[in-house]
């Protein structure tokens, strides 16, 4: 069976949670992922996401622009990660677990990424993304579904 040490992104973008969430929102565009882990001194914090960012910015007070108003200040660039992020506990996971173990904690979290932990220490990160690739690409040693088939019930 797959380990995760085997597709895991090892080349992690972290950030502070003392980053601006506009900074954060830009560096997760431009990496084009949908969230990264929040670590301080080397310690992982939590997680923050494309959909913590969204929740925020929506709570935020106040009128949306109106349609080709030139904003002057970025609300975001006032409010930090720390007050956004999804805090640990976090489901992790270790290097030697399998796809399989990965995608059954994803499913029973409801979450989409997994940070893989050595410790205390951050290994690299795991995606539904990554598990999908590897079941596509028949990284996946047995014929077995990954996420079991749902029986119809009508």
């Amino acid at each position: 069976m797959t380990k995760l040490r085997e597709i895991m992104t090892t080349d992690v973008l972290t950030v502070s949670p003392r980053a601006s969430i506009r900074e954060t929102a830009e560096a997760l565009t431009m990496k084009r992922i949908g969230g990264a882990p929040v670590l301080e001194e080397g310690r992982v914090l939590g997680i923050i996401t494309a959909s913590d960012i969204l929740d925020f910015a929506s709570s935020l007070s106040g009128e949306p622009p109106e349609a080709g108003e030139v904003l002057t200040h970025n609300p975001l660039d006032d409010h930090t990660v720390s007050e956004a992020m999804t805090l640990a506990p976090l489901v992790t996971l270790g290097a030697n677990a399998t796809v399989r173990q990965a995608a059954q904690a994803m499913r029973d979290a409801g979450v989409h990424r997994i940070p893989v932990m050595e410790g205390e220490n951050l290994l690299g990160i795991v995606t539904s993304l990554d598990l999908a690739v590897a079941i596509a690409s028949r990284k996946v040693g047995d014929r077995t579904l990954v996420f079991p088939k749902k029986t119809r019930t009508d």
